[in-house]
């Protein structure tokens, strides 16, 4: 495996989080904050992973994050200025979100740093809403 400090040094894909505000909307989905960009690695994958709260789930794609972020939040792989509704006028006609379904912390074996992994499933839902 590699040192995390490796994995670090490889975040070099911007993605939009809309992070969940802990509440839900009268449909069921998630509300959440205005979108940020962050920095991560982001991985396609196909793999099943049991979840607490939605029992087995087939993840879509992972990435590692440098900060905490919540179940329930949106991502997308990409620069804010390019997702449609951001007011660029660009934008894509079917931007693939994704609800972040685990979060996961590892510390390096002398407690120095921090790998956070989060699996991600399709969104098959318009953006959230932004409260």
């Amino acid at each position: 495996m590699p040192a995390f400090e490796d994995e670090l040094y490889g975040r070099n894909q911007t993605a939009v989080l809309w992070d969940f505000a802990g509440a839900f909307d009268e449909d069921g989905f998630p509300q959440c904050h205005a979108p940020v960009e962050l920095i991560v690695q982001w991985k396609t994958s196909r793999r099943l992973v049991n979840t607490t709260n939605k029992g087995v789930v087939a993840l879509s794609a992972e990435a590692i994050v440098a900060q905490k972020v919540s179940l329930h939040s949106i991502m997308w792989l990409g620069e804010y200025t390019d997702f449609l509704g951001s007011g660029s006028g660009s934008g894509l006609d079917d931007p693939e979100l994704h609800e972040v379904v685990t979060y996961s912390e590892e510390k390096d074996l002398r407690g120095r740093h921090t790998r956070r992994s989060i699996g991600l499933v399709k969104w098959r839902q318009d953006p959230p809403t932004v409260i």
